[in-house]
């Protein structure tokens, strides 16, 4: 366990000077914190196969539709943690959902239901000690970060 990563978390609580070990946990545990995760293609193209929408995306001769199928098919995953690239992927990967969501006279996606389904694939809630890696922590280990200098 690295204390030091477990105290910076700690004091960055509201009114931690006079809360319980217990309370610290409970707070450093509790799912708050958002952030991005891969996508694997495959619960794309899943989900599209669900709601009905793979037939005719695939089908299409639109020109995002023949985008987002090649796409489909060259990315394994969406890479949204990569540190250099992964905002690119996901600007890109909400620009393709929203050309399919712009089609005429059909959209070929639902840009209310969609989009969304497909985006939130790629966020995840985590703790603040998960998302901070120092998960695990148990009252021992709050009690030994609070008492270092």
């Amino acid at each position: 366990m690295d204390y030091a990563k477990l105290k910076a978390v700690i004091v960055t609580m509201p009114g931690e000077a006079t809360a319980t070990d217990a309370e610290v946990l409970a707070w450093g545990n509790a799912k708050t914190v958002v952030r991005d995760k891969d996508i694997d293609t495959s619960d794309i193209k899943k989900y599209l196969v669900l709601v009905d929408k793979w037939l005719p995306l695939k089908l299409s001769t639109d020109p995002s539709a023949l985008v987002t199928m090649d796409a489909l098919s060259v990315f394994a995953t969406f890479r949204l943690t990569d540190p250099v690239t992964g905002a690119q992927v996901k600007a890109k990967l909400t620009a393709m959902l929203d050309a399919l969501a712009a089609v005429t006279p059909t959209p070929l996606l639902d840009a209310a239901v969609d989009k969304p389904a497909i985006l939130t694939m790629g966020t995840e809630t985590v703790s603040r000690f998960d998302g901070a890696g120092v998960s695990g922590a148990g009252l021992y280990e709050i009690a030994r970060a609070r008492a270092m200098p």
